[in-house]
C-alpha cells in the first residue's frame, strides 16, 4: 500500500496495482488495473466528490465541510469517517441511499441539514429500490427540520443501527414505510421536536412506522409492516415545542405486524423527565374503515412486559 502523507502533494497519480491511502493532496488520479483506494482524507466538497468517484473504500473528513448544496447520493458500499467533523447540506436531503444491497457505515460524524425549504426536509433518505441495505450510524449526530432517517415505500429487509448516536428532528427521528426491516437503537438519544404550526393534524411521533393508508384502505398491511425495532440503554423523547401532541412511537394508517422491544435501561420521557411510555399512537383514518383491531398482531414489549396501549391484546 502506497501511503501519501498529509504534508505531501501529488499532481498525477496512476495506480497500476495494489492499494493507496491518500491523506495529502492528489490532483489527477487514474486507476489502470485492479488497484484500490483504501482511504482518501478530504477537506472540501470537490475532493469528497473526487474520492467517491475514484471508489475510495473509506472517505475521511479533515475538517467540517459546510458548502454542500445538493444531496450526497450513495450508490455503492462506503465507510464515511467524520473524525469528529460535520457535513452541512442546504439540499432537502443531506444523504440518500440510492441502490440495493449496500453496506454503508457512518462513523464519528455529524450530518446537519441547513436547508431553508419549508417542507420535505430529511437528513438520510432511502430510495424505493434500496432494499437489503446494512447501514450503521456509530457515534453520529443527525439533524433535520422534518425527518432524520426517512424510508419511503418500497425497500425491504433493511438493517439500520444507531449506536452512540444523537438524533434530533423537527418531527420524526425515524419515519419508515419499509417492510420486514430491523432497526436497532443502542446507547442513543432520539428526539422529535414537533415545532410545527399549531394544529392537531401536526400531531406526530419520534419513531413512526407508516402504512401509507391515510386515505386508501387498500394500502393497509402493504407498507410499514413486519418490522422489528430493538431499543437498548437509550433515551427516547416524546416532547413538543408546540401544542401538538408528540408520541414516542406511532404505528400509522395500516402499518401491521411490527415488533417493538424496549429494554429496562431505556428511558421514554418528555423534556421535564416525566415518563411517557404510554404515549403511543395507533393509526386512525384507515383503521376506521376496517375496525380498530386491524393491527392486533403488532407487539410492544417494555422490558419483560407486553404492553400496547390502544390495541387489542
Amino acid at each position: 500500500t502506497l501511503v501519501i502523507g498529509s504534508d505531501v502533494t501529488v499532481e498525477t497519480l496512476t495506480i497500476e496495482a495494489g492499494a493507496v491511502e491518500i491523506y495529502g493532496e492528489v490532483g489527477t488520479l487514474t486507476n489502470n488495473g485492479t488497484g484500490a483506494v483504501k482511504v482518501w482524507a478530504v477537506g472540501d466538497k470537490a475532493t469528497f466528490s473526487k474520492a467517491y468517484t475514484a471508489g475510495a473504500q473509506t472517505i475521511e473528513l479533515k475538517n467540517d465541510i459546510t458548502d454542500f448544496a445538493s444531496v450526497i447520493e450513495i450508490g455503492r458500499n462506503l465507510n464515511l469517517d467524520g473524525n469528529g467533523f460535520a457535513i452541512h447540506n442546504t439540499a432537502t436531503r443531506v444523504v440518500r441511499i440510492t441502490q440495493p444491497d449496500l453496506t454503508v457505515n457512518f462513523t464519528d460524524l455529524a450530518l446537519v441539514s441547513k436547508c431553508t425549504a419549508a417542507n420535505d426536509v430529511r437528513c438520510v433518505s432511502f430510495d424505493d429500490i434500496a432494499s437489503n441495505a446494512n447501514v450503521l450510524f456509530d457515534n453520529c449526530e443527525l439533524s433535520a427540520s422534518f425527518y432524520c432517517i426517512n424510508v419511503i415505500p418500497g425497500p425491504q429487509n433493511l438493517n439500520v443501527t444507531l449506536r452512540n448516536a444523537t438524533v434530533a428532528a423537527g418531527w420524526a427521528a425515524i419515519n419508515c414505510y419499509a417492510n420486514n426491516s430491523t432497526f436497532t437503537i443502542e446507547n442513543s438519544t432520539l428526539k422529535g421536536l414537533n415545532d410545527k404550526s399549531e394544529s392537531s393534524s401536526n400531531d406526530f411521533a419520534t419513531i413512526v412506522f407508516d402504512g401509507n393508508g391515510l386515505y386508501n384502505v387498500a394500502n393497509i398491511g402493504k407498507y410499514g409492516t413486519g418490522n422489528t425495532l430493538n431499543i437498548t440503554n437509550s433515551v427516547i423523547y416524546a416532547s413538543s415545542e408546540s401544542t401538538n401532541n408528540q408520541a414516542w412511537l406511532a404505528l400509522q394508517y395500516g402499518a401491521q405486524r411490527n415488533l417493538v422491544k424496549v429494554d429496562d435501561a431505556t428511558r421514554i420521557i418528555d423534556d421535564s423527565g416525566n415518563d411517557q411510555t404510554s404515549n403511543v399512537t395507533v393509526g386512525s383514518r384507515a383503521s376506521s374503515l376496517v375496525g380498530n383491531s386491524y393491527d392486533a398482531e403488532s407487539e410492544l414489549w417494555l422490558g419483560e412486559k407486553k404492553k400496547f396501549s390502544g390495541m387489542n391484546e
